[in-house]
């Protein structure tokens, strides 16, 4: 989640820009350079904490294919709330670079955490 205060961005010179993250890998220098960022800590808003997202994804032996396939924090998001709230077909369609049997173990997973 990246979070802005847009009124800085209507007159620059009133106030440094800022914003808050929950991922420090959506800061760029730049941003450090010439805004106010603050890391969260709070959980999303859809209840999962990137900790037990993880555990999800190597229950289901999907970390290393996430790496090789480059999926940052915020897909990985998207890719757990895919399999959350989506048919299983809608996600694998989504993530094809995924296996479909992975796929269908984490959505296992995660309907068997409720």
């Amino acid at each position: 989640m990246f979070l802005i205060n847009l009124s800085a961005l209507a007159d620059p010179s009133s106030s440094p820009i800022k914003a808050a993250t929950s991922d420090p890998s959506f800061i760029t220098n730049e941003m450090k350079k010439n805004a106010q960022i603050t890391l969260e800590t709070t959980p999303p808003a859809f209840g999962i904490t990137k900790d037990a997202r993880d555990v999800v994804f190597e229950k289901a032996g999907m970390t290393q294919i996430l790496k090789e396939k480059k999926l940052d924090e915020m897909d990985q998001d998207i890719l757990f709330q895919s399999l959350k709230s989506d048919d299983l077909s809608k996600t694998i369609s989504k993530f094809p670079m995924i296996p479909s049997a992975k796929l269908k173990t984490a959505k296992a997973l995660i309907q068997g955490a409720k």
